[in-house]
């Protein structure tokens, strides 16, 4: 019995000791989600490697004993102060009070040096240091403008924050991908004051519409009869040429038959060798054949080469 004790002893050992060694092995382990990117932290040394300048992604790593993730999101992230007791309290220019209720979307900037020097500064809680950041940014890009220019210029004021915001985040590993001032609330006087001046100013617009509306209409109107009066102008000056044209072809037809009569006629006194006076008293004889009935009897005296 006593030559077995020593080697259930050693039995014992090397099972802890296999069992420890795979306890081991398998906290020397870790494992980044799709959307994450990890920098290794050793708890023996309390140093953060970046794997020779570049972040480990997604999937299981064997680090070593004592080395875990330091994890950061890769995804689109947000600061919503919208609501009654995360709204932005600020003054204006004119040192009116004034709560802001806007939203932040950001994204850490994915490299090795800036997340561990983000890391060692602010450690797990970057949210609440950008939180306080943005607030502390958007009060003092406030107090830059008027009241009234909040009410009339809301898109300028809006994109005066984002720059300001996208500057101040970006020297602690924050990039600003959007910025929205959702709403505003003025003390309730100057609330009514505004109401009452963009109702006037509604007003105003709906006159201005309504001249311009008129104005609009005369000038078409106008140039409707301009149109017209082109239109008959052109008519007029078609139907002339139209005219023009028929009175030319009326008359060259007249000619081309008198000229074919006379070459008729000269053609008839060669051959029947007539002289002037015979043909003219023909030409009067046949003139007379063609002219229509009537119901009265002229006399006309016989020609005297016909006597």
């Amino acid at each position: 019995m006593g030559d077995k004790a020593p080697k259930v002893i050693g039995c014992v050992t090397c099972i802890l000791a296999l069992i420890v060694t795979i306890i081991l092995v398998s906290l020397s382990f870790s494992s980044l989600e799709p959307n994450e990117v990890g920098l290794d932290y050793s708890a023996n040394s309390l140093t953060i490697s970046s794997n020779g300048g570049e972040l480990y992604t997604a999937g299981r790593t064997f680090l070593g004993v004592g080395h875990s993730f330091l994890k950061f999101p890769k995804a689109v992230l947000e600061i919503d102060m919208r609501s009654p007791q995360d709204a932005i309290p600020a003054r204006t220019s004119d040192g009116l009070k004034i709560t802001l209720m806007t939203r932040m979307f950001y994204r850490l900037t994915i490299s090795a040096n800036r997340l561990t020097a983000l890391y060692l500064s602010l450690q797990d809680d970057y949210p609440t240091a950008f939180r306080s950041l943005a607030r502390g940014t958007i009060r003092d890009v406030a107090s830059n403008f008027t009241a009234f220019e909040f009410w009339a210029i809301r898109d300028e004021i809006t994109t005066a924050m984002k720059l300001e915001l996208t500057r101040k985040l970006a020297d602690v590993s924050c990039e600003v991908g959007d910025f929205l001032l959702s709403d505003f609330v003025l003390p309730a006087a100057f609330q009514s004051a505004l109401t009452d001046t963009d109702v006037a100013s509604q007003e105003l617009q709906q006159v201005s519409y309504e001249t311009q509306k008129v104005t609009t209409d005369i000038a078409t109107r106008q140039n409707a009869a301009e149109q017209q009066v082109l239109q008959i102008d052109i008519e007029a000056a078609r139907h002339a040429e139209t005219l023009l044209l028929d009175y030319k072809a009326k008359a060259n037809l007249l000619t081309q038959s008198i000229d074919a009569e006379y070459e008729a006629y000269l053609a008839l006194k060669n051959e029947l060798s007539l002289t002037e006076q015979e043909l003219a008293d023909l030409v009067w004889v046949l003139s007379l054949k063609k002219s229509p009935s009537v119901s009265k009897t002229f006399q006309i005296p016989l020609p005297k080469s016909l006597q």
